[in-house]
């Protein structure tokens, strides 16, 4: 699998304390500015309670939050003066990334299918055109009824480099252009066959088993699932430990990454591998 080239870092930093003399006579500071955060809408409530938790214990420091669509918010990381919260980095990706937390893809079908998992060869095979009927792995006598994401999709880009490589997605296979769209259309679609993150699974379809690992975010951890994504806080560059907008950024992002962070990380998603 392709490992793109990115700056990823861990970050443990703390805020020099204030000094505690009074200068009356001192025009106090202007106050920050917001730190800014565009986010898409698979990770908008993580990212809530994250920056609401945040915000209560640190009374000074306020976010702007920006709902955009998935390929919005890897655009925004051209942004020299704003950070976005996403699962997808591609391979031209230059600037620089901090791992907050997991997910991973998981399968979806219709309970017709008559099948409970997949091998990433059979996978591969349905997305790329070559099996095309439920019986030819197992199951009943009905057609694959495949679905997709749209184009510039994060999972969709994830299932193109975990699973399909050299091979092509068919032009047969039907577009759900969200989450909750594939949601539906698999569980109305007798013989359908579609992905979500684990994150977002509601039971309204069958999980399918991967190479006989359940889609579960406890699996993540552990790295006992194959169809894995981090999801990163990244930017442009790295947040300047000389500035002080820099500074509530870096502390913000460690505070994230502490087991206080992490362990309302694992409300929304699967949390780091913290030793």
């Amino acid at each position: 699998m392709f490992r793109p080239k990115r700056t990823l870092a861990v970050i443990a930093f703390t805020l020099a304390s204030c000094s505690s003399q009074l200068v009356p006579v001192t025009t106090p500071p202007a106050p920050l500015p917001p730190l800014r955060l565009y986010v898409a809408a698979p990770t908008a409530g993580l990212v809530s309670a994250l920056t609401t938790a945040y915000s209560l214990r640190n009374t000074d420091v306020t976010f702007e939050v920006i709902a955009v669509a998935e390929r919005a918010a890897r655009e925004a990381l051209r942004d020299p003066n704003a950070y976005a919260i996403t699962h997808h980095l591609d391979e031209h990706f230059d600037g620089w990334a901090a791992p907050i937390g997991q997910d991973g893809i998981a399968l979806i079908a219709h309970p017709s299918s008559g099948v409970q998992g997949l091998s990433l060869k059979q996978l591969r095979a349905i997305y790329s055109g070559e099996l095309t009927q439920w019986s030819q792995i197992g199951g009943e006598s009905l057609p694959i009824v495949a679905f997709t994401r749209e184009d510039g999709a994060g999972v969709q880009d994830l299932l193109i480099r975990q699973v399909m490589g050299s091979a092509r997605i068919d032009s047969n296979i039907r577009i759900a252009p969200s989450d909750a769209a594939m949601r539906f259309a698999v569980e109305r679609t007798p013989g359908a066959l579609g992905y979500v993150p684990i994150s977002q699974l509601d039971g309204t379809a069958v999980a399918l088993t991967l190479d006989g690992a359940v889609p579960s975010l406890d699996a993540l951890a552990p790295q006992a699932y194959p169809l894995r994504m981090i999801l990163y806080v990244a930017g442009a560059r790295e947040p300047n430990a000389d500035d002080p907008q820099g500074q509530h950024y870096r502390a913000f992002i460690g505070w994230v990454q502490s087991p206080e962070g992490q362990a309302l990380v694992a409300r929304h998603v699967a949390p780091l591998a913290l030793d």
